[in-house]
Protein backbone atom coordinates (compact mmCIF):
# COMPACT_ATOMS: atom_id res chain seq x y z
CA UNK A 1 0.00 0.00 0.00
CA UNK A 2 0.96 3.42 -0.94
CA UNK A 3 1.81 5.92 1.85
CA UNK A 4 -1.28 7.78 3.68
CA UNK A 5 -1.53 11.36 2.14
CA UNK A 6 -5.56 11.94 2.71
CA UNK A 7 -7.88 11.81 5.57
CA UNK A 8 -9.65 8.51 3.63
CA UNK A 9 -6.42 6.66 2.92
CA UNK A 10 -5.28 7.05 6.58
CA UNK A 11 -8.41 5.28 7.67
CA UNK A 12 -8.36 2.61 5.46
CA UNK A 13 -5.23 1.87 6.46
CA UNK A 14 -6.16 2.08 10.02
CA UNK A 15 -9.17 -0.01 9.23
CA UNK A 16 -6.78 -2.80 7.37
CA UNK A 17 -4.60 -2.71 10.13
CA UNK A 18 -7.69 -3.84 12.36
CA UNK A 19 -8.12 -6.71 9.74
CA UNK A 20 -10.52 -5.33 7.77
CA UNK A 21 -11.67 -6.85 5.23
CA UNK A 22 -11.11 -10.32 5.90
CA UNK A 23 -12.69 -9.45 9.40
CA UNK A 24 -15.77 -7.24 10.06
CA UNK A 25 -14.67 -4.32 12.19
CA UNK A 26 -17.95 -3.68 14.04
CA UNK A 27 -17.60 0.34 13.96
CA UNK A 28 -19.23 3.34 12.76
CA UNK A 29 -17.72 5.81 10.31
CA UNK A 30 -18.57 8.63 12.55
CA UNK A 31 -16.57 6.19 15.39
CA UNK A 32 -13.83 6.20 12.82
CA UNK A 33 -13.53 9.82 12.09
CA UNK A 34 -13.76 11.07 15.74
CA UNK A 35 -10.51 8.74 16.56
CA UNK A 36 -8.73 10.12 13.35
CA UNK A 37 -9.94 13.73 14.54
CA UNK A 38 -8.09 12.93 17.96
CA UNK A 39 -5.07 11.38 16.49
CA UNK A 40 -4.44 14.64 14.13
CA UNK A 41 -4.93 16.82 16.91
CA UNK A 42 -3.04 14.65 19.47
CA UNK A 43 0.07 14.79 16.51
CA UNK A 44 0.06 18.47 15.51
CA UNK A 45 0.02 18.98 19.47
CA UNK A 46 2.93 17.10 20.66
CA UNK A 47 4.93 16.36 17.37
CA UNK A 48 7.39 18.58 16.44
CA UNK A 49 6.18 17.78 12.72
CA UNK A 50 3.10 19.18 13.47
CA UNK A 51 3.66 22.17 14.02
CA UNK A 52 5.73 25.05 11.98
CA UNK A 53 7.60 27.86 13.16
CA UNK A 54 6.63 31.63 11.73
CA UNK A 55 6.56 35.21 12.46
CA UNK A 56 2.92 36.70 12.62
CA UNK A 57 3.09 40.47 11.87
CA UNK A 58 -0.08 42.20 13.82
CA UNK A 59 -1.35 45.26 13.21
CA UNK A 60 -2.06 47.40 16.83
CA UNK A 61 -5.68 48.25 16.91
CA UNK A 62 -7.11 50.31 19.41
CA UNK A 63 -8.97 47.68 21.04
CA UNK A 64 -5.63 45.59 21.96
CA UNK A 65 -4.57 48.67 23.56
CA UNK A 66 -7.75 48.72 25.04
CA UNK A 67 -8.05 45.24 26.13
CA UNK A 68 -4.74 44.55 27.52
CA UNK A 69 -4.07 41.93 24.94
CA UNK A 70 -3.35 40.78 21.59
CA UNK A 71 -5.85 37.99 20.25
CA UNK A 72 -3.98 35.45 18.24
CA UNK A 73 -5.62 33.10 15.23
CA UNK A 74 -6.54 29.38 16.45
CA UNK A 75 -3.80 27.72 15.16
CA UNK A 76 -1.41 29.54 17.11
CA UNK A 77 -0.41 26.66 19.84
CA UNK A 78 2.78 28.54 21.51
CA UNK A 79 4.39 31.97 21.36
CA UNK A 80 8.22 31.89 21.85
CA UNK A 81 8.87 35.82 21.93
CA UNK A 82 7.52 38.79 20.42
CA UNK A 83 11.06 40.33 18.37
CA UNK A 84 12.05 43.64 19.79
CA UNK A 85 9.80 46.88 20.17
CA UNK A 86 12.46 48.82 19.92
CA UNK A 87 13.28 50.60 23.23
CA UNK A 88 16.78 52.59 23.29
CA UNK A 89 17.97 51.41 19.64
CA UNK A 90 15.37 52.95 17.79
CA UNK A 91 16.67 55.02 14.94
CA UNK A 92 14.54 57.86 15.29
CA UNK A 93 16.20 58.60 18.75
CA UNK A 94 18.33 61.47 18.25
CA UNK A 95 20.23 60.08 22.00
CA UNK A 96 20.42 56.53 20.18
CA UNK A 97 23.43 55.25 20.89
CA UNK A 98 23.71 53.70 17.29
CA UNK A 99 23.01 57.20 15.95
CA UNK A 100 25.54 58.70 17.82
CA UNK A 101 28.16 56.01 16.91
CA UNK A 102 27.40 56.64 13.02
CA UNK A 103 27.05 60.44 13.81
CA UNK A 104 30.39 60.78 15.41
CA UNK A 105 32.17 58.53 12.37
CA UNK A 106 33.86 56.33 14.86
CA UNK A 107 33.77 53.34 12.51
CA UNK A 108 34.29 54.38 8.29
CA UNK A 109 33.47 50.89 7.36
CA UNK A 110 35.08 51.79 4.17
CA UNK A 111 38.62 52.97 4.92
CA UNK A 112 38.94 50.11 8.15
CA UNK A 113 37.66 46.87 8.58
CA UNK A 114 34.10 45.98 10.13
CA UNK A 115 34.90 44.06 13.34
CA UNK A 116 35.28 46.59 15.54
CA UNK A 117 32.06 47.57 14.43
CA UNK A 118 30.65 44.85 14.95
CA UNK A 119 31.39 44.28 18.69
CA UNK A 120 31.20 47.57 19.40
CA UNK A 121 26.92 47.02 18.02
CA UNK A 122 27.26 43.57 20.33
CA UNK A 123 28.50 45.80 23.22
CA UNK A 124 25.53 48.17 22.94
CA UNK A 125 23.05 45.35 22.64
CA UNK A 126 24.70 43.27 25.64
CA UNK A 127 24.04 46.72 27.66
CA UNK A 128 20.52 47.04 26.10
CA UNK A 129 19.95 43.93 27.40
CA UNK A 130 21.02 44.54 30.74
CA UNK A 131 19.59 47.59 31.46
CA UNK A 132 16.31 47.71 29.16
CA UNK A 133 15.58 43.73 28.86
CA UNK A 134 13.17 41.84 26.98
CA UNK A 135 9.32 42.55 27.55
CA UNK A 136 7.58 39.07 29.13
CA UNK A 137 4.95 37.79 27.36
CA UNK A 138 2.25 35.25 28.58
CA UNK A 139 -0.02 33.39 26.35
CA UNK A 140 -2.77 30.96 26.87
CA UNK A 141 -3.62 29.22 23.52
CA UNK A 142 -7.20 28.16 24.71
CA UNK A 143 -7.96 31.68 24.60
CA UNK A 144 -5.72 33.57 22.38
CA UNK A 145 -4.62 35.87 23.81
CA UNK A 146 -1.10 37.33 24.39
CA UNK A 147 -0.20 39.12 26.81
CA UNK A 148 2.56 41.64 26.48
CA UNK A 149 4.16 42.84 30.20
CA UNK A 150 4.43 46.59 29.24
CA UNK A 151 1.91 49.68 29.00
CA UNK A 152 0.61 49.15 25.90
CA UNK A 153 -0.16 52.46 25.52
CA UNK A 154 3.58 52.84 24.52
CA UNK A 155 2.20 51.13 21.52
CA UNK A 156 0.37 53.23 18.73
CA UNK A 157 -2.66 51.89 16.97
CA UNK A 158 -1.46 50.71 13.13
CA UNK A 159 2.38 50.08 14.89
CA UNK A 160 3.05 46.33 13.72
CA UNK A 161 4.45 43.81 15.99
CA UNK A 162 6.59 40.70 15.10
CA UNK A 163 5.77 37.88 17.20
CA UNK A 164 7.51 34.40 16.92
CA UNK A 165 5.10 31.47 17.22
CA UNK A 166 4.35 27.90 16.30
CA UNK A 167 1.17 27.14 14.41
CA UNK A 168 -0.23 23.73 13.71
CA UNK A 169 0.15 22.51 9.96
CA UNK A 170 -3.47 22.43 7.93
CA UNK A 171 -3.90 19.19 6.77
CA UNK A 172 -5.66 20.60 4.04
CA UNK A 173 -2.61 22.26 2.68
CA UNK A 174 0.44 19.58 3.88
CA UNK A 175 -1.14 15.87 2.91
CA UNK A 176 2.27 14.86 4.09
CA UNK A 177 0.79 14.77 7.90
CA UNK A 178 -1.80 11.90 6.91
CA UNK A 179 1.96 9.37 6.38
CA UNK A 180 2.96 10.90 10.58
CA UNK A 181 3.87 7.79 12.64
CA UNK A 182 1.53 5.34 11.79
CA UNK A 183 1.61 3.42 14.66
CA UNK A 184 0.44 6.23 16.55
CA UNK A 185 -2.80 6.67 14.12
CA UNK A 186 -4.56 3.21 14.88
CA UNK A 187 -3.91 2.88 18.74
CA UNK A 188 -6.78 5.39 19.03
CA UNK A 189 -9.71 3.26 17.03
Amino acid sequence: MAKPNSRQTLKDFCLRQLGYPVLEVNVDDDQVEDRLDDTLQLYQDYHYDGTERVLIKHQVTSSDITNGYITLADAVIGVSRVLDLGQAVQSSNLFNIRYQIHLNDLFDLSAASYVPYVTAMRHVETLEELFVGKKPIRYNRHRNQLHIDMDLDELDVDDYLMVEAYVKLPSATFSEIFNFSIKSSFHFL
